[in-house]
């Protein structure tokens, strides 16, 4: 293995690239403790020793992004990207969090539907699942099964929408606006009535 080049992405931080391919980005330091210099021969043992180093750093910026807040696979890869890790890296650390159940998508979703499924409508949902980097066929199976008459009725309460002293143009400003939002002319229709 030869070290062809080393680019500096920043004052702490360079790219090393071996035998042609992008390898991991070290520190300075880092590139001084394992002997790493342009042009010269890396043995392998110090080659897997600081792509551990850069699994372990991968492996810790995915966990803290994770203690915040639950994340997609997209989501996750797209950080991992972000900060250069490299191909080898990104899937052994999706393979970590996967394995651990740090990851999971379909528990993403099923939350996703329990925290707005009252709130969206199936399309909105779909489309904010789809935002997070969930496929739509996914997003469709999971949305199926919500209920858009709660969602409606909530949204109407939140209007302050009363059948009883509303003109027919007020309740049309408001299917419109219910239609626009994603919901089906069905479930409007039959809210509007119910209310």
């Amino acid at each position: 293995m030869t070290v062809d080049r080393i680019e500096s992405l920043d004052r702490q931080k360079s790219k090393v690239f071996v035998d042609g391919d992008f390898a991991f980005v070290l520190y300075a330091g880092e590139l001084k403790k394992f002997g790493i210099e342009e042009g010269k021969s890396l043995e392998p043992s110090i080659y897997e020793e600081a792509a551990s180093v850069v699994y372990v750093r991968a492996r810790e910026k995915a966990l803290r992004l994770l203690e915040t807040r639950s994340r997609t696979e997209w989501e996750i890869r797209r950080k991992l990207r972000a900060a250069f890790c490299g191909e080898k890296t990104e899937e052994a650390v999706i393979a970590f969090l996967k394995e651990y159940g740090f990851l999971d998508d379909r528990k993403y979703i099923q939350n996703y539907i329990e925290i707005y499924g009252k709130k969206k409508s199936r399309a909105e949902l779909i489309q904010g699942l789809c935002r997070k980097g969930i496929s739509r066929s996914l997003a469709g199976e999971y949305c199926r099964e919500t209920d858009s008459r709660e969602a409606i009725e909530k949204l109407l309460q939140k209007r302050g929408y009363t059948a009883s002293d509303c003109s027919r143009e007020e309740r049309e400003k408001t299917a419109a606006y219910l239609l626009r939002r994603g919901f089906s002319w069905e479930d409007i229709r039959a809210c509007l009535c119910e209310i």
